[in-house]
């Protein structure tokens, strides 16, 4: 009886340190929204204030 082939090894190119920041701000955000949402609404809210003093 013949012996089934061997599957190759599939090597998976290294990541580099941009896509691993970008791994590790996904799972911030993935497990901390309510502290993502309100940091983003406080910094809307502060540009908004702070154009129109500039205005």
């Amino acid at each position: 009886m013949a012996r089934s082939a061997k599957r190759r090894k599939v090597v998976e190119p290294e990541r580099g340190v941009l896509a691993e920041g970008a791994g590790a701000i996904g799972q911030l955000i993935a497990s901390n929204p309510v502290l993502v949402g309100g940091s983003t609404a406080f910094l809307v809210t502060l540009f908004y204030v702070s154009a129109n003093a500039l205005w």
